[in-house]
């Protein structure tokens, strides 16, 4: 075969292959066109087909001073009419609120029965009555008596607590005066104390108290004898010229000490002293001598945690 007869032969290849590509392109833009056609004249069966475009959002640029007004608005100066404005005919949905029902309370069943009058009588219309005034005057004396009698036994037990703490004082100054320097010193001396009634409790009460106490009484008692004599002892050796004042003059003295819970002396004040000198710092240093007194009772403590006696010293009186 010769070369002229196999370039023919490719020459006529290539038209076919050309040929049947440009066919098949052909048809290829004829189906496209067939389907667009279709799809014109068939709007409903593209989804979204039929619906406007939407519109173009058109964004405007402002300037800091706006955006500054737009910042603040609701106060002096601010933009207004910010908010969005509402198309016509577009309303809002209202927001839900559940109404709290209260329970009401059950009214009260009023009584059917009427309760019958009742009765008032004045003092005056009782006492005009003979009965009932019988009856008033015969409690009014009664009462009497019994507060009478009440009166009189206060009066018979204070009387027997006094006696029986006179009696208690005078064993306790006849056991002291055994010794015949002691006895020379209580001969012409009088001693007296006073417990201080705490606060809500009256004078009958406290003497009730002080017969209930009688031990710690008695060691109340017997401590500022033997401080006296200890002290008067004491003073006759430094001042021998205090039995002078002791014997020709009338000495009236009192203090008030004041004892902690425990009976520890907290501080003492002289409320009646002596012209003499010698005479006041025995009496002085007689209450500064005790010291404390152990173990009192709780009923005669105050709220503060303190209590209170009083002592008197008489000398010739």
């Amino acid at each position: 075969m010769s070369t002229f007869e196999l370039d023919r032969a490719l020459s006529n290849e290539n038209k076919e292959i050309t040929r049947r590509l440009l066919l098949g392109l052909f048809f290829s833009l004829c189906l496209h066109l067939l389907t667009l056609n279709l799809s014109y004249l068939l709007p409903s069966a593209t989804p979204g087909a039929g619906k406007p475009l939407p519109k173009h959002i058109k964004v405007e640029k402002i300037s800091r001073q706006q955006l500054k007004q737009y910042r603040t608005v609701g106060v002096k100066n601010g933009k207004k009419g910010y908010t969005e404005k509402l198309q016509k005919g577009k309303i809002l949905p209202k927001k839900f609120t559940r109404k709290i029902v209260k329970p009401r309370k059950p009214r009260a069943q009023r009584s059917t029965t009427v309760s019958p009058p009742v009765k008032t009588l004045s003092l005056a219309a009782l006492k005009a009555d003979t009965s009932v005034s019988k009856t008033i005057k015969q409690i009014e004396a009664r009462s009497k008596i019994k507060q009478k009698k009440e009166k009189e036994e206060k009066v018979k037990l204070s009387l027997l607590s006094n006696n029986a703490v006179m009696q208690q004082r005078q064993n306790i100054l006849k056991d002291l005066a055994a010794n015949p320097d002691s006895a020379q010193a209580i001969q012409n001396t009088g001693f007296d104390i006073k417990f201080e009634p705490p606060e809500g409790v009256s004078e009958d009460e406290l003497n009730s108290m002080e017969k209930i106490y009688y031990s710690f009484q008695r060691r109340t008692f017997e401590t500022y004898v033997t401080s006296f004599l200890k002290t008067y002892r004491t003073m006759l050796l430094r001042r021998p010229q205090i039995k002078r004042p002791l014997k020709e003059k009338i000495h009236v003295l009192t203090g008030r000490v004041i004892f902690d819970k425990d009976g520890n002396i907290i501080s003492i004040k002289i409320i009646r002293s002596s012209a003499d000198d010698d005479v006041h710092d025995l009496f002085e240093d007689t209450l500064k001598e005790m010291r404390a007194l152990p173990n009192p009772p709780k009923d005669l403590v105050r709220k503060d945690g303190q209590f209170s006696i009083y002592y008197q010293l008489k000398i010739n009186g």
